[in-house]
C-alpha cells in the first residue's frame, strides 16, 4: 500500500515539475526522496517473489517432464535444440555476410589511405613530386568515403591525427605523428579482419630505421 502512494506520489510530482518548470529545490528533494521509497519496496518485491517465482516453474517443469513419455521428451529437447542451431545459424550467416559487405566497402578507402601514405613518403625519392594540392585533393577523397564506411575506431583513430596534425609545430613531434598514422592502419586491418603488428612493423616498410625515429616498443 505505501508502495502504490509512493508510486503514485512520485509521478504526480515529476508531471507537476516538468509541467510547470519548476526548480524548487525542496520539489526535486522530495522527488527524489520518493524514488529512493520507490526503488526500496520494489527491491523487496523482488526478493521476496523471484524465489517463489522460480520456483513454481522449476516445480512446474518437473511436473510436465515426469508425466510425458522418454521418447516424446527426448524429441521436444531434440526440436527445441534443432530450432535454436536454426536460428543462430542464421544470425551468424547475416553477421558474416554484414561484415564481408563493409569489409568489400571499406576496402577502397583504406587503400587510398596507405597509398597516400606511400607518396608522402616517397615525397624527394627517385624524382617523385606529390604538391600540396594533390595531397589534400586525396585526402578529402578518403574523407568523403571514411563517412561513409569508415568504422567508429577508424573515424576515431583518424580524428586524432588530424587534430595532432594541426597543432602547433612545438607540441607537434614527428615520432608521434607517425605512431598516430601507423595505429590509424592498425585499425584498418582489424577492419578488414587482419591482425594488427607491434609498433614500427608497418612504418618500416615506408621508413628505413623506423626505430631510430621512435623507438623501440
Amino acid at each position: 500500500m505505501i508502495f502504490v502512494a509512493c508510486f503514485i506520489g512520485t509521478f504526480i510530482l515529476a508531471s507537476f515539475i516538468g509541467r510547470k518548470n519548476n526548480e524548487s529545490i525542496i520539489l526535486k528533494a522530495l522527488l527524489l526522496l520518493l524514488i529512493i521509497i520507490d526503488g526500496y519496496y520494489f527491491v523487496l518485491f523482488l526478493v521476496e517473489n523471484i524465489p517463489t517465482f522460480i520456483n513454481t516453474i522449476i516445480t512446474y517443469l518437473y511436473t510436465v517432464t515426469s508425466t510425458l513419455d522418454a521418447v516424446v521428451l527426448v524429441a521436444l529437447i531434440t526440436g527445441v535444440i534443432t530450432l535454436l542451431n536454426s536460428f543462430y545459424s542464421k544470425y551468424s550467416e547475416s553477421k558474416n555476410k554484414r561484415r564481408e559487405y563493409l569489409a568489400s566497402k571499406r576496402e577502397t578507402p583504406y587503400s587510398e589511405f596507405i597509398e597516400l601514405v606511400n607518396k608522402v613518403s616517397q615525397q624527394g625519392n627517385n624524382r617523385c613530386t606529390y604538391s600540396e594540392d594533390d595531397i589534400l585533393k586525396d585526402i578529402n577523397s578518403f574523407n568523403s568515403k571514411l563517412i561513409l564506411w569508415g568504422s567508429p575506431n577508424v573515424v576515431q583513430k583518424w580524428n586524432t591525427f588530424r587534430k595532432n596534425s594541426v597543432q602547433n609545430n612545438s607540441e607537434n613531434k614527428p615520432e608521434n605523428t607517425l605512431v598516430l598514422i601507423e595505429d590509424v592502419m592498425n585499425e584498418m586491418r582489424k577492419d578488414l579482419g587482419v591482425k594488427p603488428v607491434k609498433k614500427g612493423r608497418l612504418l618500416s616498410i615506408f621508413i628505413n630505421d623506423i626505430e631510430k625515429v621512435i623507438g623501440k616498443d
